[in-house]
């Protein structure tokens, strides 16, 4: 085990969450928090409860959690979980169209 010297005025990051950390998760809508334009497109058309299936199956690991696992986690029924993933997967292939059609991104 090494032992380093820690320089003046280095601070220890806060690992508890601050108060932006609070309000940000309720301000920003889920879809909005993604960075890549296709996630965002497909998780924002997503009713209440199939985003909750497809939030709990992305948040909980470990990875890959089955999809069948995932509407146990919000109270649904083990099917929500397979309709949810068929949707995505709908939602990925229009927005893939959608953008081949239009010339591309931007």
């Amino acid at each position: 085990m090494a032992i380093g010297y820690i320089p003046g005025g280095w601070q220890q990051p806060d690992v508890v969450p601050g108060p932006e950390d609070l309000v940000l998760p309720r301000l920003v809508p889920w879809a909005q928090r993604f960075e890549t334009a296709p996630v965002r497109y497909a998780v924002s058309r997503l009713n209440e409860q199939e985003e909750a299936v497809v939030r709990a199956w992305a948040e909980n690991p470990p990875l890959p959690l089955p999809w069948t696992k995932a509407p146990a986690l919000v109270q649904q029924d083990e099917h929500q979980g397979e309709r949810s993933r068929r949707k995505l997967i709908r939602l990925g292939q229009e927005w893939r169209r959608r953008e081949n059609s239009l010339g591309g991104p931007r």
